[in-house]
């Protein structure tokens, strides 16, 4: 609860007789402003950020002039200096900055052994660096328990498999280790929103990266987004259900949108799997145990989100191209509509928003896809305009009678 939440509400207490103007002022007055408490704490990280970036950098321009032992020595100080001012910070209380001096050491700490390792002609063949680089960060996450060294471990790790991928052509194991255990540890205990679908998004990437990786069809990968979702319909209460079935959604939603396009503009005609027989087994296999999981929870309205998961690219070896690619147009429609007479029924304010954002973006999609080539420029981009502006009025307008009518979680 905060100022802003009190006065947009108050006023509404105002007008149904519960409160006067003059109580709404004085409840709102015992809560601080948020919005300029987080500004003003946000400060002293960015500038912090920025000092030691730019010495950073400085030595960094001006490496090669230094004899190697200075080097050893600066660099230790940087560190060792960065950690002593942030502990000392932390003891006076001043959280903001002696948060920030720390990620600073943790960045200097990084950035004296990539540099130590061009003084000394050391060469490495794999992520150890990052492996090295995000321990500290995960010591000060369990410590101190803050959001900013959250998002240093999440960078570190993240950007850390990326690098190993990109320059390595290999997945770093002990950085998914560290990511799975000391990242999602800490998720699971905090059992924080934002948390957990961080998390979950990020392993999802972290699966796309290994698949990739490994030169397996990305259509398994689809197939292991199925059954994570479904392992989930077999927990009732889960603080990481949510996100991580949700993940799986999207991702199921952004296959369809590719899949749609690639088969009705000829990109990939025989973009399929090997072993179709066995994929469709194991896809009825892992639908199954996620309607069972979902009938045993009580969750059977929420039967239809399988639909994203349908594998019709497996038609494509039993009719053309074109016609996987309709259905596939067909099938987001049906999703996109399920989602929003979900969200009427339920009232839910959150999935209505993403079912609207949804049935515009596919209509979007199908509507370049179909009328680009046909209609006149000028001409096409009139009617996609007013198509949109009318589907949005309309679906936004039977989003405002549900809310009238009391409804909005």
């Amino acid at each position: 609860m905060n100022k802003k939440w009190i006065n947009r509400e108050g006023s509404k207490w105002v007008n149904d007789g519960i409160v006067t103007e003059e109580q709404v002022q004085r409840i709102a007055a015992l809560y601080p402003d948020e919005s300029k408490s987080k500004i003003s704490g946000l400060l002293p990280v960015f500038g912090s950020l920025l000092i030691g970036l730019s010495i950073l950098s400085f030595i960094a321009s001006n490496w090669d002039g230094i004899s190697p032992v200075f080097r050893l020595v600066l660099l230790a100080a940087f560190v060792i200096g960065f950690y002593t001012a942030g502990e000392r910070f932390l003891a006076k209380k001043n959280v903001s900055t002696g948060n920030s001096l720390i990620v600073l050491g943790i960045i200097s700490f990084g950035a004296a052994i990539v540099l130590l390792g061009q003084t000394f002609n050391l060469v490495s063949y794999d992520a150890r660096l990052f492996v090295l680089w995000s321990l500290p960060a995960l010591y000060y996450l369990y410590r101190d328990k803050k959001p900013i060294f959250y998002a240093t471990s999440l960078v570190l790790i993240g950007y850390g498999q990326y690098y190993s991928f990109s320059e390595f052509h290999s997945f770093s194991y002990v950085l998914f280790l560290l990511y799975a255990a000391g990242i999602g540890w800490y998720t699971l205990t905090v059992n924080h929103r934002g948390y957990n679908w961080l998390f979950s998004i990020g392993f999802g990437l972290q699966s796309l990266l290994f698949f990739v990786e490994m030169e397996w069809n990305l259509f398994w990968l689809l197939l292991f987004y199925t059954a994570l979702y479904s392992l989930f319909d077999w927990v009732a209460d889960h603080p990481w259900k949510r996100p991580f079935q949700q993940t799986a959604v999207l991702a199921g939603f952004l296959y369809a949108y590719t899949l749609y396009f690639s088969y009705t503009s000829g990109w990939n005609d025989d973009n399929t799997v090997s072993q179709g027989w066995l994929y469709f087994l194991l896809f009825v296999s892992i639908a199954g145990i996620s309607i069972y999981g979902k009938w045993k929870n009580h969750d059977q309205p929420l039967i239809w989100e399988l639909l994203i998961f349908v594998p019709l690219f497996l038609l494509i070896n039993v009719t053309a191209a074109f016609t996987t690619g309709i259905l596939y147009l067909v099938m987001l429609y049906t999703f996109s509509g399920k989602m929003l007479e979900y969200a009427y029924k339920t009232e839910s304010r959150r999935r209505m928003n993403a079912g609207i954002l949804l049935f515009l973006l596919i209509t979007l999609m199908a509507y370049f896809n179909l009328a680009w080539s046909f209609l006149p420029k000028s001409l096409f981009f009139l009617m996609g305009g007013l198509l949109l502006f009318g589907l949005n009025a309309l679906l936004q307008r039977k989003k405002k009678e549900m809310l009238n009518n009391g409804g909005g979680k």
